[in-house]
């Protein structure tokens, strides 16, 4: 039971202190860029990830 609740703590709130929240965010980051074109255009665009994802895909 506390490894879920730290799991879930780590979800909650990502601090960079805890190696799963760096991994899951790494994970994501990763993800993100290759569903998604240039950098300049993730900048250019402010809004979230999801809209632009769900248009693209």
């Amino acid at each position: 039971m506390v490894a879920l609740q730290l799991e879930i703590d780590a979800l909650t709130a990502p601090k960079p202190e805890r190696p799963q929240a760096s991994g899951s965010g790494h994970h994501q980051s990763s993800g993100g860029g290759k569903n998604q074109p240039p950098n300049g255009v993730i900048q250019s665009e402010p809004l979230p990830p999801s809209p632009s994802s769900a248009n693209r895909n």
